[in-house]
């Protein structure tokens, strides 16, 4: 290796004192350009997720949603009853779009620090023939903060505890947030 080394510096480029230096003060100057020049360049931030929006499915319909399908599972069980179901939650659910941004950069040339310019962004769309919708990157579904069950047929301690783990399990929420109540 230390030979390859040497042989490599006894090349007739590096003889030459004068060339070497030029070679050297023209690295440096494009260097310096380069770093100047990158200063004032754009830089992009593409496909970004930063907005989130509310407006596909409201907090009352997703609790219905929630309740119906619950409903349908407990009906099922043996001895159960009529049941009624009622579900309470934090928020609305929340969707995340993508979003694809531009962001200028400029420099100060008092402070020489980068600055913000200007941000553009948009939502990203998908076009399926005529009709184009937003790119759907996560929706977070509210947390549930507690569960009533109305059921005729809850009337042993064990068979109210038992559908209260059901419902605990299936939800994934604290067995404390699950009541069930005997119905008519």
């Amino acid at each position: 290796m230390l030979s390859k080394i040497s042989s490599f510096l006894k090349m007739p480029i590096f003889k030459n004192k004068k060339l070497l230096k030029t070679i050297f003060i023209v690295l440096l100057a494009v260097c310096i350009v380069l770093i100047f020049a990158s200063s004032f360049t754009f830089e992009s931030n593409k496909n970004k997720v930063t907005k989130v929006d509310n407006k596909n499915i409201s907090a009352m319909e997703y609790c219905e949603v929630v309740e119906n399908r619950l409903i349908n599972v407990l009906a099922g069980i043996k001895g159960i009853g009529n049941v009624d179901v009622f579900v309470m939650v934090d928020a609305s659910p929340t969707i995340k779009y993508l979003e694809e941004s531009q962001t200028e950069y400029y420099e100060k040339l008092d402070s020489g620090k980068p600055t913000v310019k200007s941000i553009k962004t948009e939502i990203v769309m998908s076009k399926n023939g005529s009709v184009s919708t937003p790119v759907v990157v996560v929706e977070f579904l509210p947390k549930i903060t507690g569960v009533l069950i109305v059921a005729s047929g809850a009337k042993d301690i064990k068979f109210k505890a038992n559908l209260i783990n059901v419902v605990s399990s299936v939800l994934s929420v604290e067995v404390s947030k699950v009541e069930v109540m005997e119905g008519k």
